[in-house]
């Protein structure tokens, strides 16, 4: 059985628009992984297995108060790191 944790794919798709607005933030390769890392522990796991679940999980993500969680916790996020870079 396959799963994966669809708050993954929406938390990258929402990484460089974040970077764009925050210039200060670092965006190589080492702090975007912890950036995104960061985010992804202070957000709630969506998982699926089915393609259903999949499009069902993206319908949601589509609410505008899920993808505002994303992109606070993203920007929480690039604070921190910014912060304590470990490039």
């Amino acid at each position: 059985m396959a799963y994966k944790n669809y708050m993954e794919d929406a938390v990258i798709d929402e990484l460089i628009g974040v970077l764009e607005q925050l210039k200060e933030a670092c965006a190589c390769e080492r702090c975007r992984e912890d950036i995104v890392t960061y985010a992804l522990n202070r957000l709630p796991a969506k998982y699926v297995a089915t393609d259903l679940g999949n499009v069902y999980t993206k319908l949601h993500q589509v609410k505008a108060q899920a993808k505002t969680d994303i992109v606070v916790r993203l920007m929480e996020a690039a604070k921190v790191v910014k912060e304590n870079p470990r490039h």
